[in-house]
């Protein structure tokens, strides 16, 4: 046993070295990944190579456009208020229209007290009572009126109120069963019954006057008779006038609370607050709806409301500018800006009004739409360049470095800081987001694919 020991005791002792170095040469392997030399440290602290972006030299027809939204709703709106006539109770008997109906010239929209109320297009309301024989602007109202209904020739509306006027007034008043002859009063009735007697009692007095004066118109007497002749005929004349005046006075009448004058029509009625059996009161403003707007009365017309805030950038947009809605918002429309209006007062904002120029499946009120403003365009198609591909030297002139070789990129990409590249003298034109127009100057060439670098400086 004593032989064998020593030999066994080195045996272990090459074993356990073995399995040393075996655990170092593991323990190396797991942090192998997270050990480094200096020269991979140095390796490392390398920066990558310097690059450069080029960007191809494109043909395009540039278009200077801005894009924003707003709002369609009515041109505008115009309360209209019923009014009773005289001491009338003022009371809604019939309402000829509801929210949506479209009102034209000469269209009844309301009775009051049972005499309808019929809607005209005019500058001014009517002031007096029109009866035929009248003459003046608000006679030449109520005709254009008749005209736009197709009841009176435009030939015939002078301003003078004569027999046509009345029939077309009459037929009118008529389409809603009222009988214009209804605004005559008993006592104006009466008072010209009573002056075509007096005309006929003065036309026999005439008569009789004439009679006795042949009888004695060769004796002393006749000069008398000749007086009463004379006498008899001024009475007829005077019976006359009377009748003429008492048969005006007794023609159908148009009060002015009968005719609303708006200032366009058709008109769409956008709201109606009153209802049939609403007291109006009398012309004193008794009633409890009295000076209150009873019907709402909007423009037909459409147009397209845009607001910015004091924050915003407003476009460059003014009165006159052409608008679209472009095709992926819906059915393509042209528009025009009606009117511009600033910052003024307590409003803080700028409002844009635009309206459309044509009326076929325009978008409803209520619709937010993109709309599209061209502010320019160039001459055709143009060389255009990145805008950060333009340089300029110490005496001002710009330029363009481009990238020499054909990468047929189609898009910006990356190449060599070291890439050769020619200096190109340029013209620069119209700018649009972050491209421009460039001419190449002198005996420079650019051509299309070309690639130009990027913030070379």
């Amino acid at each position: 046993m004593s032989g064998t020991e020593p030999h066994s005791r080195g045996a272990r002792r090459i074993l356990a070295a073995l399995a040393g170095l075996t655990a170092l040469a593991g323990t190396a392997f797991v942090l192998g990944g997270q050990v480094s030399t200096p020269a991979q440290d140095v390796a490392d602290a390398t920066p990558p190579p310097e690059s450069v972006i080029i960007a191809p030299v494109t043909r395009e027809a540039l278009v200077d456009a801005v894009t924003f939204r707003g709002d369609v709703q009515l041109a505008d709106s115009l309360p209209v208020q019923l009014r009773s006539g005289g001491e009338a109770a003022g009371v809604v008997t019939s309402l000829q229209v509801s929210p949506g109906d479209e009102v034209r010239a000469a269209q009844a929209v309301a009775s009051v007290d049972g005499v309808p109320r019929i809607a005209c297009p005019g500058p001014f309301p009517l002031y007096r009572e029109l009866r035929p024989g009248d003459e003046g602007p608000d006679v030449r109202v109520l005709q254009d009126c008749l005209v736009d209904a197709g009841l009176l020739a435009e030939a015939t509306a002078d301003g003078t109120f004569g027999p046509g006027t009345a029939d077309a007034a009459a037929e009118a008043f008529g389409r809603v069963g009222f009988d214009l002859s209804a605004t005559v009063s008993d006592e104006q009735q009466t008072a010209l019954a009573s002056a075509r007697r007096g005309l006929v009692e003065a036309e026999e007095q005439v008569d009789a006057a004439r009679d006795a004066l042949d009888v004695l118109e060769r004796s002393d007497p006749a000069t008398d008779a000749r007086r009463q002749v004379a006498t008899a005929e001024r009475a007829f004349e005077a019976a006359r006038d009377t009748v003429s005046s008492a048969r005006r006075e007794a023609s159908p009448t148009i009060a002015p609370e009968m005719v609303l004058v708006v200032p366009s029509l058709p008109r769409q009625v956008a709201a109606v607050s009153v209802a049939v059996g609403d007291y109006l009161g009398t012309t004193q403003g008794d009633g409890d709806g009295a000076g209150q707007d009873h019907i709402l009365l909007a423009s037909a017309d459409l147009v397209v409301r845009s607001e910015w805030s004091e924050d915003e950038a407003v476009p460059t947009i003014e009165a006159g500018t052409a608008l679209t809605i472009p095709d992926d918002t819906g059915p393509a429309h042209d528009l025009v800006v009606r009117q511009v209006e600033a910052p003024t007062g307590d409003r803080t904002t700028t409002i844009v009004w635009s309206e459309f120029t044509t009326s076929e499946d325009v978008p409803q009120p209520g619709t937010n739409v993109a709309l599209r403003a061209e502010l320019g365009t160039s001459d055709g198609e143009v060389l255009t360049v990145p805008l950060t591909a333009i340089n300029s030297d110490a005496e001002g002139r710009t330029y363009v470095h481009v990238a020499d070789g054909d990468t047929g990129a189609a898009e910006p990409t990356v190449a060599p800081a070291a890439v050769q590249t020619r200096r190109v003298g340029v013209e620069t034109g119209m700018a649009v987001d972050d491209r421009v127009a460039v001419v190449p100057t002198g005996q420079d060439r650019l051509d299309p694919g070309d690639m130009v670098v990027l913030g070379s400086g």
